[in-house]
């Protein structure tokens, strides 16, 4: 009896899977094509979801779009640039303490 799920490479068929994105979920009233997906695979998506990934995906884009400004970036450098001399700070006072001698 012949397998009829296996291709003529012998190799068997991917399997199908369904990875809604983020944004089918936050707009499904909108896209035809997605919804119908949606129905193929009886999901469903609440209303408080869809309303909640809108916000995390508002909140995404304005830290994206503030990070991108120049200053914004200044702001970054300089605090990373604070937190090195703190922490190379720290490791000389260390190092200070266990010289000989030191105490």
């Amino acid at each position: 009896m012949e397998n009829i799920h296996r291709r003529p490479s012998g190799k068997r068929p991917k399997k199908k899977r369904f990875r809604g994105n983020q944004f089918m979920k936050v707009c499904p009233h909108t896209h035809v094509a997605e919804r119908r997906d949606t129905k193929k695979f009886d999901l469903k998506i609440n209303k408080n979801v869809c309303v909640s990934l809108a916000e995390r995906d508002n909140r995404r884009i304005f830290t994206s779009r503030k990070r991108s400004l120049a200053s914004s970036f200044e702001a970054r450098r300089a605090k990373k640039i604070k937190k090195t001399k703190e922490i190379e700070l720290i490791k000389q006072q260390k190092s200070i303490s266990y010289d000989p001698g030191a105490f």
